[in-house]
Parts: structure tokens; sequence; C-alpha cells
């Protein structure tokens, strides 16, 4: 085990998080949140109850999904700060937000915030309560995200950003685009023999069972092998395992290194031996915001694509007139019916993946999934 390695198995090895329940990412019904009234109060991570007095016109945001879904519900006028990192360069104009993160990016630059006057801090919940405190020390009102456990729990910080910002129609929209659009992978999938799959990290690791990734990989119709193999968690997976499992496709972040895939053990599987590998952007499979219905259509369309171009055939043809089939990755188009979210995933522990604080920082110190949330 290399240097990187070392470290990485340091802190993720043995790491053991409590959770809160599901529901508490966020509780804002399509009902209520059609009111969209001010002001309004939700209950944070922290356990503070955080009240926003009327829509804010200044938003600082401290990490990509937050920024993400702010784009996505049009409101990127509202933001004035946020991380300008290469994690949220594909968002058009992120480059004229004044950046609020110290070199590196890995921490909030405190005194960048509270320079931008913001009326609300989004945080995601990586950012460190202690961090948290020190803005409302400094009178800003700030509210700290649950992590993301699944694809539905996206669906219901997008629905809660919207209710903080005034922006709840558009979150509305949004959610059902992500539902329409999930629907036809559902119905893609269901009933279609789960091909074995796996996504590698670099170093030997991968994602297992628990993971955010895993419910991205089981959502578009694929056996995760960390899973078959009681993985839990991001760890690595021997040689010996990888060759028993036999991933039948490898599903890689546009930024792993292809190197990260070679060897005797990886060359051995029936993946690389066919050449079955599909790769995913980096930015959008790491950030639970509402374009996470890219990768899983990018997954799925790879692992059954005659299921997936049937099931996108149905929906066309019974898509309302004048409203579009099923959007391209690149659209976030309102429109459509509701549908499954996600898959559940069996014996799966209630774990966010990447929502873990730890776990993030650990694959950063490893230098293969950069601070994106």
């Amino acid at each position: 085990m290399d240097q990187r390695a070392a470290l990485l198995a340091a802190v993720v090895v043995g790491l053991v998080v409590g959770l809160v329940a599901a529901g508490a990412v966020g509780t804002v019904s399509p009902v209520a949140a059609a009111s969209c009234a001010f002001p309004y109060t939700a209950t944070d991570s922290t356990g503070t109850a955080v009240t926003v007095d009327s829509p804010p016109s200044r938003v600082v945001v401290l990490g990509g999904s937050a920024a993400q879904t702010m784009w996505d519900l049009g409101a990127a006028d509202q933001v004035v700060g946020m991380p300008v990192q290469s994690y949220t360069a594909y968002l058009s104009g992120a480059e004229n937000r004044t950046p609020v993160m110290n070199a590196g990016g890995y921490t909030v630059n405190v005194e960048a915030v509270v320079n931008l006057t913001p009326d609300l801090v989004l945080a995601p919940n990586i950012i460190p309560a202690e961090t948290v405190a020190t803005l409302r020390d400094a009178g800003l009102t700030v509210y700290r995200f649950e992590a993301a456990r699944s694809i539905d729990d996206v669906a219901a910080k997008t629905r809660l950003t919207g209710r903080l910002t005034g922006n709840c129609a558009a979150a509305e929209a949004t959610v059902s685009d992500m539902q329409r659009r999930l629907a036809v992978v559902h119905e893609a999938v269901a009933g279609e023999p789960a091909p074995r799959v796996v996504y590698p990290l670099g170093g030997g690791y991968v994602a297992g069972r628990g993971t955010f990734l895993d419910a991205i990989l089981a959502t578009a119709g694929g056996d995760n092998v960390a899973d078959r193999a009681n993985i839990t968690g991001y760890q690595a997976i021997s040689p010996e395992v990888l060759v028993e499992q036999d991933p039948q496709w490898i599903v890689r972040s546009s930024d792993l290194p292809r190197d990260e895939i070679r060897g005797p053990a990886w060359n051995g599987t029936t993946a690389v031996r066919t050449g079955q590998v599909v790769v995913v952007d980096g930015n959008l499979a790491n950030q639970p915001a509402p374009r996470i219905v890219e990768p899983i259509e990018t997954i799925a369309k790879a692992l059954h694509p005659a299921a997936y171009a049937a099931a996108n055939a149905t929906a066309a043809a019974t898509t309302r007139p004048g409203a579009s089939a099923v959007a391209s990755p690149t659209t976030a188009s309102p429109a459509g019916a509701t549908g499954p979210t996600t898959t559940a995933r069996r014996g799966a522990p209630d774990q966010p993946g990447f929502g873990l604080a730890a776990a993030v920082a650990a694959l950063l110190a490893f230098g293969l999934l950069r601070r994106r949330r």
C-alpha cells in the first residue's frame, strides 16, 4: 500500500458514524411548499431552528451540491458567494461569484463570507458545525443540511432549498423532472438481470454498501460487487475478491486515472476484457443535487440499452402534448408525471456515503475525489 492509500485507510477503515432519521433531510411537502410564505423556520442538522425572515436576495453556498441546486432552480442570480473551484466550473457564470473557500478549497474563508453580507448561507453537511457556529456568531443566518443518503433525499433537499430561498415552484418543477426521468430508468431496469458492476475510487478502494454511489448503481440497474462481497462504505477490495466477483461493468469517474483500473486482477475481469467501461461525470456523480439523474441515466443506458430505449419510447408516446418526453442530460425542464426515485439496496446500513464528513475528508486526502459537495 503506498503512502496515499495508507492515509486513506487510516481515516476510513473502521469508520462508524451515527445518523439521524432519514426524514430529517427535509420536511417540505409539495403542498406545504406551494405557499412559500415568509418568515419561514426549519430545524437544521445542528438542531438549530433557522428562521429566514424574507426571500433572500443574497445567498452564499458552501458546497457544489448547493450551488448546483440553486442553478437548477433558476436562482443563480441570488448567489453572491460560492466555492469557485474546478468542481463548480460547469455552472455557467460560477467564475463571477466571490470565492468563499480558503486556499486548497477545503475550509471556509469566514471573513470572505461575512464581508458578502448574505441574507442566507447554505452549508452542506461536510461543513463542520464549528464553522457554522462561527458564522452564526458573526450574525449570519446559516442552514446546515443533513447528509443525503438516497436519491429520494436529493429530491427532499431540492424542495427544502427552494423553500428556504423562495423558489418553491421551481423546486417542485425540478423534482418533477427528476422523478419523470427516473421513472423511465425504473421502467427500463425493472425485471432486467442486473449485471455485476464496480465503482473504483483508486488505490484499490471501491464504493461499497450504504454509500451514495451504491444507491446510484442500484437505481441504474446494476449489482454492486462490493455490496455482494459485504464491503461497506469506502474500503479496499482485494485482488482475490475482485477476481472472484468478476464485475461485468466498471463505472469510472471522469477524473479517475485509467491506471487505477489496470493490473492483473483488473485485467482479468469481464469488464476489462470486453471493454465494458462506462464513464460518468465525476462532479455530477459526487454531488447530491438534481443532476444526479444524469449519471444514473448514463449507467442505465450502458447496462440496459434495449430496455432503456424501449422505456424512453414509451415515455415519449405517453407524454402530454407540448411537453418534452425524456429530458437530455443537459436539460432540467419541468414536466411530466412523478415516479419511483430510488431502488432500495438490500441490507444497506443507514449511511449516506459521501455525506459522511470523515469519509469525504479521507477521500480528499487520497486525492481522488475533490471536494464537490
